[in-house]
């Protein structure tokens, strides 16, 4: 007499059911990786916009900390007939801070040259027409010109810029307007300034125009400088009695 088989093998509906699951299992897996090399793709081009506002604010904290402004009534400001001219501006608009200082931190372009340290420095944003956003550009000139209003090359120093703010303190509050050639600020230097650097936080392809940038995450970066040489100086208003809180 035959005994019935104790062994049975899989119907074709829990087959099914197990290959659902191992593919449920394999998508899952899948999303999960997806996931971590978008985040980490994203951290990555953070860390490169973060790294670009370092190096710009870095870059202008320098000059700044080596502004300097001559009193052009001092006679030793006078040689060879030609009057010796300084110059610090602010001129605040909308998102886009000019900037505009006489400097004495020149590098020379060859070792042991007779080129000065004094030099002509310009920052502003300017508006890229391929992806529609502003670059944060910088421009130099190896001597201190006559015309402060001189055409120089600028050079790109951080793209994707959303604003640059730029405020020096008079002596009571913070302000948006500084111009050492009229009569407020005539030669005179700012104690410190304030930088603000807004940069999107993801980069954009080669060539291509963003849509709609002010949804974009935004990188922030922003220190207060203190200019040395402004120490002889006055403050256009006297510093109050009591501090203010901000």
């Amino acid at each position: 007499m035959k005994t019935p088989s104790t062994e049975s093998g899989l119907t074709l509906l829990e087959v099914i059911f197990a290959i659902m699951i191992l593919l449920t299992l394999t998508i899952a897996a899948a999303q999960m990786i997806r996931t971590g090399v978008d985040v980490q793709i994203s951290l990555s081009e953070r860390a490169r916009v973060q790294h670009r506002l370092d190096v710009s604010i870095q870059k202008i904290t320098s000059d700044l900390e080596h502004a300097f402004m001559v009193n052009r009534k001092r006679a030793e400001t006078f040689y060879t007939e030609r009057r010796f001219k300084t110059h610090f501006s602010i001129d605040q608009q909308s998102n886009s801070a000019i900037l505009k200082l006489t400097t004495m931190n020149n590098k020379p372009t060859v070792a042991a040259s007779r080129e000065s340290d004094q030099n002509f420095v310009i920052y502003k944003i300017e508006r890229d027409l391929e992806t529609g956003l502003s670059n944060l550009v910088r421009a130099e000139s190896d001597y201190i010109p006559n015309d402060f209003d001189v055409e120089l090359p600028f050079k790109l120093l951080a793209k994707n810029i959303k604003s640059l703010q730029i405020e020096a303190w008079n002596g009571d509050r913070w302000v948006e307007e500084w111009d050492s050639d009229k009569s407020d600020f005539r030669d005179l230097l700012p104690h410190m300034v304030t930088i603000k650097i807004e940069a999107f936080a993801l980069d954009y392809p080669e060539g291509e125009r963003a849509s709609e940038p002010e949804r974009d995450p935004v990188e922030v970066l922003r220190t207060i400088v203190f200019i040395p040489s402004s120490g002889g100086g006055k403050e256009p208003k006297s510093r109050p009695s009591s501090p203010k809180i901000f």
